[in-house]
């Protein structure tokens, strides 16, 4: 299955170690990277061009917390966009 990541920064989270315990679990399902995307907070250009772009050629969208998203624009850009291409969205931190 291809999957992409996505991860949005936090000020209070190290984003390398984050990724890199990230990484442990998604070399477990076997999965082939597509790609990492990761966007500062307040900005969506990653999260865009994976909507835009990206998944059609996706199965998996593996992201890091799902509570990020907070802007309801870019949350029903993503569920909405992830049911029409048929992608699941697998989250890290639950």
């Amino acid at each position: 299955m291809r999957a992409a990541v996505y991860f949005l920064e936090k000020k209070n989270l190290d984003t390398e170690d984050t990724l890199s315990k990230m990484k442990k679990y998604f070399v477990k399902q076997d999965w082939e990277l597509f790609g990492v995307y990761i966007d500062n907070n307040n900005k969506h250009d990653g999260l865009m061009e994976l909507v835009t772009k990206i998944f059609s050629e996706i199965d998996i969208l593996y992201v890091y917390s799902l509570t990020d998203i907070n802007d309801d624009f870019y949350w029903d850009l993503l569920i909405q966009s992830a049911k029409i291409e048929n992608v699941q969205i697998i989250e890290y931190k639950k």
